[in-house]
């Protein structure tokens, strides 16, 4: 089986559309790793949830509630 470790510190990601279902398990995964994480969504209330949980287990991570376009 291949390795699968992924070492993410000293990165940041930014994730568009991180309060949805996938952007939330990719910023978990990748605060796990070790990555900041800077949360992109149109709902500030929807990207401060994601970000307390990830805090809440140790990680980095920023909520940023915008329209990308």
């Amino acid at each position: 089986m291949p390795d699968t470790s992924f070492d993410g510190q000293g990165r940041t990601a930014v994730i568009t559309g991180g309060s949805g279902v996938l952007g939330r398990v990719l910023a978990h995964a990748l605060a796990k790793a070790g990555v900041r994480v800077a949360i992109l969504s149109l709902h500030a209330a929807s990207s401060a949830n994601v970000v307390e949980s990830i805090r809440a287990e140790g990680g980095e991570a920023i909520g940023i509630a915008c329209d990308v376009m």
